[in-house]
């Protein structure tokens, strides 16, 4: 956490830090203002089904440090519920197409009333993105980009937009993801169909002439006719096949953390 600057008064050594620890995790927990913010997962408002062993404290630092960096951010108008719908969804995974796609991504989700923010996971977080309320009730996205790669950012992506739509509410104000877990809950199914439908067509897809060939060519061509990322079909494709040594040139590994240096 004082790697991470969350400390930003302090300027000791660590362990000077743990004898006054008491009083910074106090400041650094009252930084922002915000219903959501309580021991993660000791409540009935957070939302989170895992197959491994998470730090509840780790997952609240983590939260505390999205919503001090969503505090600083405006969005382009207020978020109205009901204001996404598959159509919308469907054009933001057609931004993909762009090389700034990331970008534009934000941009699109601040035009929504979305804030888009990320920040790397904490150790025993096992956390992809989440989403959550700032203290306008507004909802903010976070995402750690842990995996780094183009077909693994806009799935969790529009999985946390699905959560946005569907699920998010002032009884629901927190959803975490690891979007590797095998144990998912119908909510984060609900959430897994409205993202892959979103970012392919299931009509398209039981077609796709990828499926069998499993080729770069196949997943350009479908990739121009759906104007969507290659990224995103590569990924369908390996995780649809469980086998992640396909088209490993076509996922645009170590490519989005360039697009959000901060």
């Amino acid at each position: 956490m004082k790697k991470r600057g969350c400390f930003p008064d302090f300027t000791g050594s660590i362990n000077e830090l743990k004898v006054y620890s008491e009083e910074y995790l106090r400041r650094f927990l009252g930084s922002v203002h915000s219903s959501c913010i309580q021991p993660a997962l000791c409540r009935s408002s957070a939302h989170y089904v895992s197959d491994k062993e998470v730090d509840p404290y780790a997952l609240l630092a983590w939260q505390v440090r999205i919503l001090q960096k969503a505090e600083k951010i405006k969005t382009n108008s207020r978020y109205e519920p009901c204001s996404i719908n598959p159509a919308v969804m469907k054009a933001l995974a057609k931004l993909s197409w762009s090389s700034q796609a990331p970008k534009l991504a934000e941009e699109f989700l601040s035009n929504l009333g979305i804030k888009l923010v990320t920040e790397p996971h904490f150790e025993k977080t096992y956390l992809d993105g989440a989403v959550m309320l700032d203290s306008n009730n507004q909802p903010v996205i976070g995402l750690t980009l842990r995996h780094d790669r183009l077909d693994n950012f806009w799935f969790t992506l529009l999985h946390e937009v699905a959560h946005v739509a569907l699920h998010l509410n002032s009884d629901a104000t927190t959803f975490f993801d690891d979007i590797d877990s095998s144990e998912k809950d119908d909510t984060e199914h609900e959430a897994d169909r409205a993202a892959a439908e979103a970012l392919i067509d299931s009509s398209a897809w039981s077609t796709a002439k990828v499926r069998e060939s499993k080729s770069e060519r196949d997943c350009i061509a479908l990739a121009k006719e759906l104007q969507i990322s290659p990224a995103i079909i590569a990924g369908r494709l390996r995780h649809e096949n469980k086998n992640y040594s396909l088209l490993t040139n076509m996922i645009g590994n170590k490519t989005v953390r360039l697009h959000f240096p901060d």
